[in-house]
């Protein structure tokens, strides 16, 4: 397992990890997998998205996914105002072109509108690739800890990482799936 943890909110734009992920040893060392998964939460789900086809990732978990916070690309996300100033100019600003060899792309998140405009993003660059679950929980509360909380996070994932569908999902996740009746 490979973790990537920034000691700031750096949102991955400065280049050292693109550069750490380009450099021999690192794809040597990579290329010794079979396969090769990513996972991250809001910040993470970025960069785990924004990465993907340069580590060759088959499968993508994005809880809480945010796919950039560059204004032109979502202009209505007013959340995280420091990371908004960054420069999102250059490669890796936008998470949907980040996955366009992966497999599948999980995005698990809640029902807040600014959530949902990630998605929907997501939903029109992966199409039938794309297996989204929406929990049904207070939307201000972030989606990992509901999942930790719930003592669903790790079947959550592992579910996502042996590449499991969509009901295969759901079912790992129960109750924190609204369902809807056919008139909904």
């Amino acid at each position: 397992m490979l973790s990537v943890l920034p000691h700031q909110q750096n949102w991955y734009r400065p280049l050292d990890l693109e550069q750490y992920f380009q450099a021999p040893d690192t794809r040597a060392w990579m290329a010794g997998f079979d396969k090769v998964h990513v996972l991250g939460s809001g910040m993470g789900a970025f960069g785990a998205m924004a990465f993907a086809d340069l580590i060759g990732a088959e499968n993508v978990v994005a809880l809480q996914p945010i796919t950039t916070l560059a204004e032109d690309l979502i202009p209505g996300e007013t959340r995280f105002p420091a990371a908004r100033k960054l420069d999102w100019s250059g490669a890796y600003r936008d998470a949907c072109a980040g996955c366009d060899t992966a497999a599948r792309i999980y995005a698990i998140h809640g029902d807040h509108p600014l959530d949902l405009a990630h998605v929907t993003r997501l939903q029109d660059a992966f199409g039938a690739r794309l297996i989204s679950a929406e929990l049904s929980h207070d939307s201000k509360r972030p989606v990992t800890p509901l999942l930790r909380a719930k003592r669903r996070l790790p079947r959550t994932a592992l579910t996502c990482l042996r590449g499991g569908d969509a009901a295969a999902l759901n079912e790992v996740l129960g109750a924190l799936v609204p369902h809807k009746t056919p008139a909904e």
